[in-house]
């Protein structure tokens, strides 16, 4: 299991303004021990299984690398990831309601103080701009959608308010499920 560390064409997110730089040095560690092995088969934690989870490694440990020299372009991709997932989720957002939407948003707020040291609402055209530039999302009439294929999940699930306590655990007897 790869869960976040890598995927087929990409890396998980690292969170670098809360766990600072040295979880971009772990995630290379961790790349590092990884490629010695000989690794037929790998699962993402996104993604279809990997068959050649070596090729895999060698692109993250290059983005990483990478990541290493200039640590705000780990801010980008996470940034730019999460906003790409959120359309995703809710099928695009309207031109309307994106700058509530995103300043409403916890992990906005930080990427924007902590990551690109900006108030919030000077960074709303930066992140703007650059999901454009980098092709993450698209424009579809007035609706940014992400770019990336995806199946928006059905609304009725969107609008469910499950809290963990309410999960079933799968494979457990009904009794212990309370």
């Amino acid at each position: 299991m790869a869960g976040d560390l890598f995927h087929r064409d990409d890396l998980g997110w690292l969170n670098t303004f809360r766990e600072g730089t040295a979880a971009i040095h772990r995630s290379m560690e961790s790349l590092e021990k990884l490629s010695r092995f000989r690794i037929k088969k790998a699962y993402s934690g996104h993604g279809p299984a990997m068959d050649d989870p070596g090729t895999a490694i060698d692109k993250a440990r290059k983005r990483t690398e990478k990541w290493l020299k200039e640590p705000e372009k780990v801010a980008w991709h996470g940034c730019k990831r999460v906003f790409a997932y959120t359309l995703m989720i809710k099928d695009g957002l309207h031109k309307n309601e994106i700058n509530s939407y995103l300043l409403s948003c916890g992990w906005f707020r930080d990427f924007a103080k902590h990551a690109f040291n900006v108030e919030p609402a000077d960074f709303l055209p930066v992140l703007m701009e650059e999901m454009i530039r980098s092709e993450a999302a698209l424009w579809h009439g007035e609706y940014l959608k992400a770019a990336a294929s995806y199946h928006a999940p059905d609304t009725s699930w969107m609008n469910r308010n499950i809290k963990p306590k309410d999960w079933v655990r799968i494979g457990l007897p009904p009794a212990a499920n309370k």
